[in-house]
């Protein structure tokens, strides 16, 4: 018996409908390749963002903590360099008021004199002045008194009084000039400021 192949045309049906599939399900799969591509760029393009902004934000905290250290710097250094300049001072200042300062007093005594005696008898209507020194002085203020007062004038010594004081009476008013104590409070302002920023003072290098 001899068999005579014959064509399956049921096999060619169905081959264009495979094909089909086939390119549905490729479509599908290439569709979610798309998606999850573009899932993975959003996440990158997310977290790149995210780590540039941390990165700016260190690098702004790292400059604004230099310019804060530099600050620092600057202000250690002025209060370093006051601190000098305040302590090389100290011996001058102190030779000012140990020195120089009572040989003003001395050498501007009759000035002194004069224009407290001036200001003293201003609106006054009292025609007795009396003015009291130190032994010492009281020939200088004769002679300052003479020049500046017209009423009637005494002048006494007083073993009590440094040449650097004197006194004005007129009726019931007095006034004191101590030249002495002047020059002892700026002696005492200045070692006042010495003593309130000693600490400050010492720790200069």
């Amino acid at each position: 018996m001899s068999f005579v192949a014959l064509e399956d045309f049921g096999l060619a049906q169905e081959h264009p409908i495979d094909v089909k599939t086939e390119q549905l399900r490729e479509k599908a799969v290439q569709e979610e390749v798309d998606v999850n591509r573009r899932e993975a760029y959003e996440l990158g393009y997310k977290e790149g963002h995210a780590v540039a902004l941390l990165a700016a934000e260190r690098e702004c905290e790292a400059q604004r903590l230099e310019a804060l250290q530099g600050l620092q710097n600057i202000s250690c250094n002025y209060l370093d360099a006051h601190a000098h300049v305040m302590n090389s001072l100290k011996p001058f200042l102190t030779s000012i008021i140990e020195n120089i300062l009572p040989k003003i007093a001395r050498d501007t005594l009759a000035l002194t004199i004069s224009e407290n005696i001036v200001e003293f008898l201003e609106g006054s209507d009292e025609e007795f002045l009396e003015l009291t020194s130190s032994p010492d002085n009281l020939e200088l203020v004769q002679e300052v008194a003479s020049e500046n007062v017209k009423m009637a004038i005494a002048v006494k010594a007083d073993s009590d009084l440094s040449n650097n004081q004197f006194a004005l009476n007129l009726g019931a008013r007095e006034r004191r000039i101590d030249l002495d104590a002047a020059i002892e409070n700026i002696n005492k302002e200045i070692l006042s400021f010495y003593e309130m920023n000693k600490e400050i003072l010492s720790d200069a290098k």
